[in-house]
């Protein structure tokens, strides 16, 4: 299926976890490209999040371009063996990027710094001014 069939479809950016052929984003128009992203301008975003576990006082750093859903799967046990042992986890911080390559390189660097005073400095910055956001 192309992206120009995929987007003909009533339902196509109404439906929630849809999945499609990447291939169908690099073979798409400009125009194709640039419709979908106009009538849905999240589907290009990528978080960066930490979430915290009171149970374990341990921090958990990820990418994502659902947060919400993968909030849930780790909070159900199939965010993998370390977050499964110290649920419940909770958000406590959220970068925006644009592309999933700049959230995977922000991730591996917060994630390099191996410091937990690092993050509480980053959860303290956004308390303070709010929103978090790297785009």
């Amino acid at each position: 299926m192309t992206l120009a069939q995929w987007l003909e479809r009533p339902d196509a950016l109404q439906r929630e976890g849809h999945r499609f052929d990447s291939d169908m984003l690099h073979k798409a128009t400009s125009e194709e490209v640039a419709f979908l992203i106009s009538t849905n301008p999240n589907i290009m975003e990528n978080y960066v999040y930490i979430l915290y576990s009171e149970k374990c006082d341990k921090y958990y750093v990820g990418h994502s371009c659902d947060v919400e859903r993968r909030i849930d799967e780790h909070n159900s046990g199939r965010g993998g063996k370390y977050t499964s042992r110290c649920k419940p986890w909770e958000l406590m911080y959220k970068e925006t990027y644009e592309s999933k390559t700049l959230a995977v390189n922000r991730e591996l660097e917060i994630k390099n710094k191996k410091s937990r005073k690092y993050i509480e400095r980053l959860i303290k910055k956004k308390n303070q001014n709010g929103i978090s956001s790297a785009s």
